[in-house]
This record gives C-alpha cells, sequence and structure tokens, in this order.
C-alpha cells in the first residue's frame, strides 16, 4: 500500500511540479548568441525565483514519501526529487549534498545513482567548484555502461567542463556521443548547434 500511494500519487505529483518548473526556467532563459551557449539552460536565483512554491511543494510531498513512506520502495526516487528541486532552486549545495545520498545509500540502484551523480556534477558547475565536478564525472564515466538512461547528460556535462577548459576538441567529441544517445528532441537541438 506504501509502494501504491507513494508512487502515484505523492512522488506523481511532485515530478509534475518539478517538471512544470524545470521547463518554466528554460523558457525564461536567454541564450547570448555572440558567445558559446552552455550545455544547459541552468537555473540562477533570478529564474527560480518564480518557482520556489512550486519546487517547495515537491520537496514537500518528496519529504513525505522519505519520512512517512520509508519502507516503500520510491523512498530513492523521493530523495532525488528533493535533489533536484534544490538544484533547480539553485540552492545548490543542498542539491549536492542529496545527490551525494542518493548515490551512496542505494547502491542497488544503477540507473539512479548514475542520474545523481550527472545532476551532481551539474550542481557543482553551476556553483564553480569544477575540481569536484570532474571528479565526479570521472566517477560516472567509469561506470557508463552500467546504466542506460543518463549517458548523454554524463558526456554532455563532461563536455561542458571541457568548454570551461577551452579544449573544444574533447568537448566536441563528448558532445556528439551524447547526441547518439539522447532522446530529448531540445537537448538534441541545443548540443548539434553548439557542436557546430
Amino acid at each position: 500500500m506504501q509502494n501504491l500511494t507513494a508512487h502515484y500519487n505523492i512522488l506523481y505529483n511532485a515530478k509534475e511540479l518539478i517538471n512544470l518548473s524545470e521547463k518554466n526556467i528554460q523558457l525564461n532563459y536567454s541564450d547570448n548568441y555572440d558567445r558559446l551557449i552552455s550545455v544547459y539552460k541552468e537555473p540562477n536565483e533570478i529564474l527560480s525565483q518564480s518557482e520556489l512554491k512550486n519546487l517547495d511543494d515537491a520537496i514537500l510531498k518528496a519529504n513525505t514519501i522519505a519520512n512517512e513512506k520509508s519502507l516503500s520502495k520510491y523512498v530513492d526516487d523521493a530523495y532525488f526529487l528533493i535533489a533536484k528541486a534544490n538544484h533547480l532552486k539553485s540552492n545548490f549545495f543542498n542539491a549536492v549534498e542529496f545527490f551525494n545520498y542518493v548515490y551512496n545509500n542505494y547502491p542497488a540502484e544503477k540507473e539512479i545513482r548514475q542520474a545523481a551523480l550527472a545532476w551532481k556534477a551539474r550542481s557543482l558547475i553551476a556553483s564553480d567548484r569544477l575540481e569536484e565536478a570532474e571528479s565526479t564525472l570521472d566517477t560516472a564515466i567509469s561506470n557508463i555502461l552500467s546504466e542506460k538512461k543518463s549517458v548523454a547528460d554524463i558526456y554532455a556535462t563532461r563536455a561542458q567542463l571541457y568548454i570551461y577548459a577551452k579544449q573544444d576538441q574533447e568537448a566536441i567529441n563528448l558532445l556528439e556521443k551524447a547526441l547518439k544517445t539522447v532522446k530529448n528532441k531540445q537537448k538534441k537541438i541545443r548540443w548539434t548547434y553548439l557542436t557546430a
């Protein structure tokens, strides 16, 4: 019963709130095409401001699963959503801590662990902790064959680090690898443009 209510009620609604906020942040993000665009449309405090209520509601719902439905098999998903919501709120320090928690406490959940590493690296990059991001991505890339959904994001996030380091050829190589596995149409368009 805890699995049923956690997944089809609380978790679903929390995901919907986060997806809506992520979409709104991306719609309000403006690229400067005079310079090289970034791999992702990352949030900042200004973009996150209008989405704080939705993201706080999502965190509250996910906390309900973590605290009241602890026997549910969706507790790892709840913590991942809390981390993602913190990233979208531009609260990158908290996001990194929650992504660490997911990675360290759910060793059997390979897919969510890889996704946590990709998002953790994005949070680290957004907070200018580039060496930590590089180390995180090295861990993700060393285990990349064990997981399928986050492969494109891992390669693309690593490409962002290469762009910052002005290592364009390495960035292009990783973006091309990311383009082979990405399913999201908007990411595909953005990364193709960036590669060109």
